[in-house]
């Protein structure tokens, strides 16, 4: 685990498909992003632990992927309410990388239980996908604007995205 941050970790590992990184905390102007950009290639970037990114963070993101040599192919995975909000907000962001999946926040009217959603890239979102409470079983309700949240799901393209499934499950 490094420390990129004040309050921003990154963890690495790498797999046969290609590095993965985490990240957890927060995106602020404490943060040197210049780890996420320091190698091509494909990089899928899990970014549920990212718990809010301020303005000057975006920034510091913007400037690292601008001073990267050889920018990665970052593949958002699991991007956190406050990653999706600043994607859709701020279009120079989303042009870091592809969304592949999000969390996306549900609520039960029935048990008034809220709960994050991870859906992916293929899911249909108009309307949002239909999901069970796991406290109640009654059926959750998306909590935000689907036209507004979606918007970066929209602007990734499922063709793009590397397999990266074991070959012998490529034909399944």
């Amino acid at each position: 685990m490094r420390k990129l941050g004040k309050q921003l970790r990154l963890t690495e590992t790498i797999q046969p498909q290609g590095r993965q990184l985490a990240l957890a905390g927060y995106i602020d102007e404490s943060c040197d992003l210049s780890a996420l950009f320091e190698r091509g290639g494909v990089v899928r970037l899990d970014l549920r632990g990212v718990t809010g990114l301020n303005s000057t963070g975006v920034k510091a993101w913007l400037d690292a992927h601008r001073d990267s040599l050889e920018p990665p192919d970052l593949l958002f995975e699991c991007c956190s309410p406050p990653v999706v909000r600043q994607l859709n907000m701020i279009p120079a962001l989303l042009k870091t990388g592809r969304v592949v999946s999000i969390q996306a926040p549900y609520f039960c009217p029935g048990c008034k239980a809220e709960t994050l959603e991870l859906l992916e890239l293929a899911d249909t979102i108009d309307p949002p996908p239909l999901r069970r409470c796991a406290a109640c079983g009654g059926e959750l309700e998306f909590d935000e604007i689907p036209d507004h949240y979606f918007f970066c799901l929209a602007a990734s393209t499922a063709a793009t995205l590397p397999d990266f499934r074991a070959p012998e499950d490529r034909h399944r």
